[in-house]
């Protein structure tokens, strides 16, 4: 029977109106990230623009999923930042390593079928996928998710805050 309700409940998550915001500006973020590839690899190897595009296509999705998706979370700006560049961090490692080792399955076994710039765009295309699984998991219970040590932080760095303006009058 548990089984059964921890379906459900992955069903509900992957078809709530959060989600599909989520993949809605996720979708923008992963445009941006996939066209602006195409601009870093004028002068950066594959890896690293694929890289560079996942950091400009990370900065959109803070900004529009702090603002549109989780905006009902009330945690400090500051500490849902550090979380989400924690998150961005593991996120364009596990994109780049993702997308460098199926350039390296695609070039290994299908190197006669596909042309270079498809075989680049496959294997980001891919990654972008991968991440986009990821990185909803990670912002929904991590980044923009209280958790009662970092509110008693965050409410102590105010209360800091508020007596040191007090001192100050």
């Amino acid at each position: 029977m548990n089984i059964i309700k921890k379906q459900k409940n992955i069903i509900s998550i992957f078809c709530s109106k959060q989600f599909l915001t989520f993949l809605l500006i996720g979708g923008t973020a992963a445009l941006i990230n996939f066209f602006s590839r195409f601009y870093f690899s004028l002068f950066l190897p594959f890896v690293a623009s694929v890289a560079c595009a996942f950091t400009a296509g990370t900065i959109v999705s803070f900004i529009l999923n702090k603002t549109i998706t989780f905006k009902s979370y009330d945690e400090h700006t500051m500490i849902q930042l550090l979380k989400f560049i924690l998150i961005a961090i593991v996120g364009i490692l596990l994109g780049s390593i993702i997308a460098g080792a199926i350039i390296k399955l695609f070039r290994t076994f299908n190197s006669f079928f596909l042309c270079e710039k498809y075989l680049e765009s496959s294997a980001h295309i891919a990654a972008i996928g991968v991440c986009t699984i990821y990185n909803f998991f990670a912002m929904k219970y991590f980044s923009f998710r209280q958790t009662n040590i970092l509110n008693n932080v965050t409410e102590k760095y105010r209360l800091y805050l508020r007596n040191k303006r007090n001192q100050e009058n």
